[in-house]
């Protein structure tokens, strides 16, 4: 029964994620718009609030301190909002969650797809928040005090990921952060996902916590699955139910 069981959500999750990819690839949910528009924006601020659904969003660092926004095949001058208030920067929009059939049968359509770049002054923010839907982030480098993401069936890729905190919770997405801080707080919990944390060098003052149902957690060695490293200052709490948590050193 139990074999029954995990089979079926199986397909379910293969399901789930091949809607997903003919989504982003052949066009379903996706009628690519005209309207491209680049700005600047001189506001300062220390947090950053990302909210997107169904879109490409590559993060970089600004060769000043202003923020470069670059909307690329919008709909619209709505489709993407983006405003300063409160001492954050937030960033929301992309495809609705309804399926709008737009047949557009080419095997690489990356050159239509909505895209917004952000390119984000060099500095080490308070909060950086991301939700995300079935978009793709591609982040060059992530440096915050506290850094949060919540994805469903997303795809979050981190090249250079300093925090101090790390929060995560993944659903049926895939996040990926490399080059993490060996004394970073960690925690996180993954559904039917993978989510990748790959240290600069291994952590030596951790207490660690781990938990899986059905999924499998790979450590390779980095951190153990239970207990106390060093004098354990900093925590790494880590939880999946049938996905997939890898830990390893770069």
């Amino acid at each position: 029964m139990k074999k029954l069981l995990i089979v079926a959500i199986s397909l379910m999750v293969i399901g789930m994620i091949g809607m997903a990819v003919c989504s982003m690839m052949f066009g379903f949910g996706s009628s690519y718009g005209q309207y491209n528009h680049n700005e600047v924006l001189t506001d300062e601020y220390q947090k950053v609030a990302i909210d997107v659904n169904t879109l490409m969003l590559d993060v970089k660092q600004s060769d000043d301190n202003k923020t470069h926004i670059d909307i690329k095949h919008a709909k619209n001058e709505n489709q993407i909002k983006y405003t300063v208030k409160d001492d954050t920067l937030y960033i929301s929009g992309g495809e609705s969650s309804g399926i709008d059939v737009d047949f557009n049968f080419g095997f690489n359509q990356e050159q239509n797809n909505m895209k917004v770049i952000l390119h984000l002054p060099q500095q080490q923010y308070d909060e950086f928040m991301i939700e995300s839907n079935v978009g793709e982030i591609n982040i060059d480098k992530l440096d915050a005090k506290l850094a949060k993401f919540d994805m469903n069936v997303g795809e979050i890729n981190v090249e250079e990921m300093n925090a101090d905190d790390i929060q995560f919770s993944v659903d049926v997405g895939e996040l990926t952060l490399r080059n993490v801080d060996k004394d970073a707080n960690i925690k996180g919990d993954v559904n039917v996902g993978d989510a990748s944390i790959y240290y600069k060098e291994k952590p030596d003052n951790v207490n660690v916590t781990t938990d899986s149902n059905m999924g499998d957690v790979e450590l390779n060695d980095a951190i153990p699955k239970g207990g106390i490293v060093g004098k354990g200052e900093h925590t790494i709490d880590l939880e999946t139910d049938m996905g997939d948590l890898t830990v390893d050193v770069e």
